[in-house]
């Protein structure tokens, strides 16, 4: 939805924080049901979690202050997260 060249606007910038603060508040649920990773079934365990977890935080390193063009290929993985529901 972004371009590079192109500075965001505050409406995007308040689309982003909030998908943000949801994915996080899911995958903190989750950690928290399932276990990080010592259990069996835990959270880093499944390689859909593991793209989640990646996407989160990736996006809090893009938020203060990492960002540039060195994270551009890792934020593509964003992109994956639509693909979970389809599974």
């Amino acid at each position: 939805m972004s371009d590079s060249n192109k500075e965001e606007t505050d409406a995007e910038k308040k689309i982003e924080v909030t998908f943000q603060v949801l994915y996080t508040m899911e995958m903190v649920l989750r950690i928290f049901s399932l276990g990080f990773v010592i259990n069996k079934g835990a959270y880093l365990r499944s390689y859909w979690n593991q793209l989640d977890f990646i996407c989160v935080v990736t996006g809090f390193i893009g938020m203060f202050g990492g960002g540039g063009a060195s994270l551009a290929g890792i934020r593509a993985f964003r992109v994956l997260r639509p693909l979970r529901t389809v599974n």
